[in-house]
């Protein structure tokens, strides 16, 4: 199976496996690894996007522990500092 159409109340909680550039504008609508919310999914329905991917998280065998560490990590590129100066 490649693809399944879902309600939109399933998709509510989920978490995005890639980035979500507006198709027109390229403002980017939500960034991977975000967790998706009714505001969120009208921002992304309102650009036309139809179909994305999103993490397969289960709570026997395919927890979100790898998803929630990077989420809990403030860097979003390998070249952001993960340090402050303080001068």
């Amino acid at each position: 199976m490649r693809s399944l159409r879902v309600p939109r109340e399933y998709l509510v909680g989920k978490i995005l496996a890639h980035d979500l550039p507006d198709p027109q504008s390229g403002e980017l609508l939500a960034q991977a690894n975000d967790e998706l919310t009714p505001d969120k999914l009208d921002k992304i329905q309102a650009s036309g996007i139809a179909e994305f991917q999103t993490l397969y998280i289960n709570e026997v065998n395919r927890g979100p522990y790898l998803s929630n560490s990077l989420r809990a990590d403030p860097t979003r590129t390998q070249w952001t500092p993960r340090w402050k100066s303080t001068g």
